[in-house]
């Protein structure tokens, strides 16, 4: 029986495996045959064309190796031959020593085109020893065609693609080798041809370009076809490539003389010559189109010189013309045109002589000035045109046309007086120039004049506007416009400055005379064109009779209401002036009281008019010569009853279910009446009867009411004044929404107590009421026993001061001031409460300041109410405004309301704006007039916000190793929580984090396992915000892979280099970390005819490395009829079974 093992190329496993099976094939005494493989050529395929650079490759000798079954002096040799055996020249033969496949490089390029052989020879050594026999030790000889074809690239590289007939053109083309990246062929013939006539032959350089110079043959034709090409060589097939080229006409040149400068009426004509320019044969000809300021002008044939000349002009206008010269052109000739010239034809100069008559005028006589103008040769024609007439070298009025005689005359009368000179200008026309004449000086002397003075009135009264005209004129032959100025005077004292005369006439300022006879002058001073003149005349002025009217304000008034009465007195027209005297005044027939008049007029106030009607009336009492006593009509002032304001507040604008509501009605009365109001009030909720209270003095003009069982739902609250008989009724009203906030008025003095007769100044400062806060604008009315100071005062930063008030004599005066209230804050009252007389002190007050609820939730309101009693001696309630601070910063202030103790009164302040935690609150009275300021403290307690935390991570699921990243969320209705989160799993801490921005903490946690974690986030608290837990969050970690790599002498390029009688693995994490400590087991590859069997474990060390000193070799003998059949298997398997955190891996290796 015998062993056949056929391999192909040796490797040193495959040798180590040959002499295995020998020394099997001894021990059970069968004969191993090795068989050599047959020889072969893989590239190029036979038959194949081939250019350029190609690889020829062989399998090559075998290797005897370690059995030196066949001996050495292995060799393979591969050659290029003709196809008949013989030897390339250059020749091509490579010989390699030793086994394996050969490839060398052929070089095409340097063989010619067309077919050859490619032979190897491949030679094995020749050993019989030991149990192998060879079969064979001769060369092997194989041969297969192939043929060479290298071919040439044709490119037009040339710039011009096209040129006048009968020139030459520079050409270029390149030719290159495409197999060997487009590398220039040297010496190839180049032919260049143009269709239609012109051809030109040339030899490619060392870059494989090729030029020459076409000559351009033929007739001009558009799209001939160029062509470049070559027929190759030995070495490189021919090619070629074609262009577009386009036989153009040739070009021209065509130059216009310059022509001579003419003037008006000269003939001339125009000479162009057109010349080739591109240095072809021939000479021009057709025509040539003249072209007068851009319009035909004249189409003239070309002599046989190429000149063209146009017929004599003398019609050509006056001035620049642009002449232009445009050939057109003929069949073998591009047309062409001459650069523009420019024609010139002057004007044709003229004298121009000028005369005056009559000479000299007086001023306003007229003159007439006479222009004559003459052509001067060698100008003719008809002169046009005008003459400008200049007097004293300025243009007076427009030209003149030239009319018959070719003369213009001017006729001016309005010259002044002295000499002028005067100068007449022929403008000219496009024809003619323009000429001037001689100077002519002309004389004007002055005009005489007459003056008529006249009076605006000759009968008028004392202080009766007066005015005095003077008219002036000219004394014939004199005339025009006089100027100057008249100077009128009154009993000899000039009446104003000189009066400038306009349109003849002066009128004098107005005067108002005195009762009497007046002398009254005017004298004219002249001009520079008239005389002087003057004239007189007497003025006679009577008294003047007077009219006295007489108004009251306001009338209608109302009760205790000041009522202002007002006389005037007035000249009757025309008389003017201020007449002065005494008014006496006059009511209900009695006498008032006496005025004397400030500027005609007189003013009385009437105080403590009952509520009716009243007659009222004025005698005006002169005492001024000039004016006459008169009386007025009598007047009726009603005296109405006084309308109230009821002002209806709540204790509380913001209450709660159950919670007492004291509801305040205060009845004022509004200005400008003045009193105490008496009666009842009338509460109601809506329609419904809730109360009804007196008011009156008694009561301070307020009556209060206090309820408990108000629905939830918005109320109109009202309180209706039932009105008395000095008195109309009022109502007021109050809503629990949110409107305008309520303002305090407190009114000090700058002064007090004050002297009889020290002037005092009242300030009155606006604030809000809690809970409202700002600067308050608008305006402050301040009132003085109920009269008014003076004008309502701007409120500047919640400041008004009332107007200087001087006239306090000895008693008590009541001091009120009405707020108007603005766009954000509601009007408001203050009183400043003064004793009675100058030792008055101020009483003493204790104070008492409570706060609820106790334990107030955050953002919920807080009521301090303050008790302020005065202390005895001290007596009546205290009033102002109360305080609240803490600690340095003041939360607002209320004003004091009366309660039902006699000496007690209370201020509410509501707020929601306190913060989490303990407050101490304090209560500050700041006194008023009659009380001295005192304070008092209280603690309020304000729970914390509440606060939600949530918790999400960086993401779920994740692999084992990766870091998570938790965050929790702390969510709060105010305020920026601080503070930390603690994150547990269970009762394990994780790791805490501080709360930043957003109200956001993170932690990064590494290292969890593989499994579900439930995690909660515990936010800490802080000062003003409660700590919570979030709920569990499950963040779930999944297995991580692993890699093993086996060694493998298959791709020792792996990672994994292969050890000798070794078996190993290298196992990595999915970052391609390694991971010690971990368990391998290596078995063997499983076969058909046998499992996979365990070979050994072994621990990964630091690099990731198992290993096991094995060797796997496996022999397969299948036996069938005349061969046995040896399989051998040096495959293994490596494993990593993966643990609770990791996924296992297997991999193939390969010992041998």
């Amino acid at each position: 029986m015998r062993t056949t093992v056929t391999t192909r190329e040796g490797s040193p496993i495959v040798r180590k495996l040959t002499a295995a099976f020998a020394a099997l094939a001894a021990g059970v005494g069968l004969a191993l045959v090795v068989s050599p493989a047959e020889a072969s050529i893989t590239t190029p395929s036979s038959g194949a064309t081939v250019a350029g650079i190609v690889n020829i490759t062989s399998t090559g000798g075998d290797d005897t190796s370690t059995l030196d079954h066949c001996g050495g002096n292995t060799s393979t040799k591969i050659e290029l031959i003709t196809t008949g055996g013989a030897q390339v020249s250059p020749a091509f033969n490579n010989t390699k020593s030793g086994s394996g496949s050969y490839t060398v490089q052929l070089n095409t390029r340097s063989y010619a085109n067309g077919s050859y052989q490619i032979r190897v020879t491949e030679t094995d050594g020749k050993n019989g020893s030991f149990l192998i026999n060879c079969a064979s030790a001769t060369p092997r000889v194989f041969t297969q065609p192939v043929t060479i074809t290298n071919v040439s690239a044709a490119a037009y590289t040339g710039t011009v693609f096209s040129a006048p007939q009968n020139t030459s053109v520079p050409v270029e083309a390149t030719f290159t080798d495409p197999n060997n990246t487009n590398a220039g062929i040297p010496n190839l013939p180049v032919t260049f041809s143009l269709t239609g006539g012109g051809s030109v032959t040339a030899t490619t350089n060392a870059s494989g370009v090729a030029s020459a110079s076409l000559p351009v043959s033929g007739p001009p034709r558009t799209g001939a076809t160029l062509t470049a090409s070559t027929t190759g060589n030995t070495f490189f097939a021919g090619s070629s490539t074609t262009k577009s080229f386009d036989v153009t006409k040739n070009s021209t040149s065509t130059t216009l003389s310059q022509p001579v400068t003419i003037v008006h009426g000269q003939s001339t004509s125009f000479t162009a010559t057109v010349a080739r320019t591109n240095g072809s044969t021939g000479t021009p000809t057709g025509t040539v189109q003249f072209k007068l300021d851009g319009n035909d002008y004249a189409l003239v044939t070309l002599d046989g010189s190429g000149v063209a000349t146009t017929s004599p002009d003398a019609g050509l206008s006056t001035g620049s013309h642009t002449i232009t010269a445009v050939y057109n052109g003929d069949s073998n000739f591009i047309g062409s045109t001459a650069a523009d010239k420019t024609l010139t034809i002057n004007k044709a100069s003229t004298t121009t002589s000028l005369t005056d008559a009559p000479s000299p005028t007086v001023s306003g006589q007229g003159v007439t000035f006479t222009a004559h103008v003459d052509i001067v040769s060698p100008g003719v024609g008809t002169l046009g045109g005008a003459v400008q007439f200049n007097i004293d070298g300025q243009p007076f009025g427009t030209a003149v046309a030239l009319g018959a005689g070719d003369n213009a005359t001017l006729t001016v009368s309005n010259l002044s007086t002295g000499n002028h000179n005067v100068v007449a200008v022929y403008n000219g026309n496009a024809d003619f120039a323009t000429s001037s004449s001689a100077t002519v000086t002309h004389g004007v002397n002055k005009a005489d004049t007459t003056l008529d003075l006249t009076t605006s009135n000759p009968n008028a009264v004392s202080g009766e506007p007066l005015t005095f005209t003077a008219q002036v004129a000219p004394v014939s032959p004199g005339a025009g416009t006089i100027t100057g100025t008249v100077q009128f005077a009154v009993d000899g004292v000039n009446l104003g400055a000189p009066v400038t005369v306009s349109g003849g006439q002066a009128v004098s300022p107005v005067t108002h005379l005195t009762v009497g006879d007046h002398n009254v002058t005017a004298n004219y001073s002249g001009d520079d064109n008239f005389a002087g003149q003057s004239d007189a005349l007497t003025q006679n002025v009577d008294a003047a009779h007077t009219t006295t009217s007489i108004s009251s304000s306001p009338n209608p008034s109302v009760h205790g209401q000041n009522v202002t009465v007002h006389a005037e007195v007035t000249p009757i027209a025309p008389a003017t002036g201020h007449p002065t005297g005494t008014i006496k005044f006059i009511v209900d027939g009695a006498n008032y009281g006496f005025v004397d008049m400030v500027n005609g007029a007189a003013d009385i106030t009437v105080t403590g008019l009952s509520t009716d009607s009243h007659t009222i009336k004025a005698v005006y009492l002169s005492d001024d010569l000039n004016f006459f006593t008169s009386t007025s009509e009598t007047i009726t002032q009603v005296v109405n009853k006084a309308s109230t304001k009821t002002t209806l507040t709540s204790s509380s604008p913001t209450a709660v279910f159950g919670q007492p509501v004291t509801f305040t009605a205060s009845v004022s009365v509004l200005a400008p009446g003045a009193g105490s109001p008496s009666g009842t009030i009338v509460f109601k909720d809506g329609s419904t009867v809730i109360g009804t209270q007196p008011v009156s003095s008694a009561t301070g003009e307020q009556a209060s009411i206090t309820v408990s069982n108000l629905s939830v739902a918005q109320h109109a609250i009202s309180a209706a004044y039932s009105g008395d008989d000095d008195f109309n009724a009022s109502t007021g009203n109050v809503s629990q929404t949110v409107t305008r906030a309520q303002t305090s008025t407190v009114i000090s003095s700058s002064a007090n107590p004050a002297a009889s007769g020290q002037g005092v100044q009242f300030t009155a400062t606006v604030t809000p009421v809690a809970p409202g806060a700002g600067n308050p604008t608008g305006t402050v009315r301040f009132f003085v026993n109920g009269a008014n100071l003076g004008s309502p005062a701007a409120v500047v930063d919640g400041v008004a001061t009332s107007p200087n008030f001087a006239s306090l004599t000895p008693g008590i005066y009541k001091i009120t001031a009405t707020y108007s209230g603005d766009g954000n804050f509601v009007g408001s009252d203050g009183v400043l409460d003064q004793g009675a007389g100058q030792n008055v002190t101020k009483g003493n007050t204790s104070i008492t300041v409570s706060s609820g609820p106790a334990a107030a939730a955050y953002g919920s309101a807080v009521t301090v109410t303050t008790d302020v009693t005065a202390v005895a001696p001290a007596q009546r309630k205290p009033t102002g405004v109360v305080q609240i601070w803490e600690g340095d910063e003041l939360l607002g202030s209320s004003s004091l309301a009366p309660t039902s103790a006699a000496t007690t009164s209370e201020a509410t302040f509501v707020t929601t704006g306190l913060s989490a935690g303990a407050h101490s609150l304090t209560a500050v009275y700041v006194g008023n007039f009659n009380f001295n300021g005192s304070s008092a403290s209280t603690t309020q307690t304000v729970g914390q916000i509440p606060t939600v935390t949530g918790i999400a991570s960086s993401g779920t699921p994740a692999v084992y190793g990766d870091t998570i990243s938790f965050t929790a969320t702390v969510n709060t209705s105010a305020g920026t929580p601080t503070g930390s989160v603690t994150f547990k799993e269970g009762s394990t801490v994780l790791g805490t984090a501080p709360v930043g921005d957003g109200g956001q903490a993170t932690l990064s946690v590494a290292g969890l396992h593989t499994g579900t974690h439930t995690v909660k986030a515990t936010y800490s608290g802080d000062v003003s915000h409660s700590g919570s837990t979030s709920g569990g969050f499950d963040q779930v970690i999944t297995k991580a892979p692993t890699t093993i790599v086996a060694a493998d002498t298959n791709n020792p390029g792996n990672g994994v280099p292969p050890r000798q009688n070794w078996i190993r693995a290298k196992l990595t994490d999915r970052y391609g970390n390694p991971m010690p400590g971990r368990t391998v087991s290596f078995s063997s590859a499983p076969i058909p005819a046998r499992p996979a069997q365990h070979l050994c474990d072994a621990v990964t060390d630091a690099n990731g490395i198992a290993e096991c000193n094995d060797q796997v070799f496996m022999l397969d003998i299948n036996l069938t009829p005349g061969e046995t059949l040896l399989d051998i298997v040096s495959a293994y398997d490596a494993t990593y079974a993966g643990d609770a955190d990791t996924i296992g891996d297997t991999a193939r290796g390969h010992e041998y």
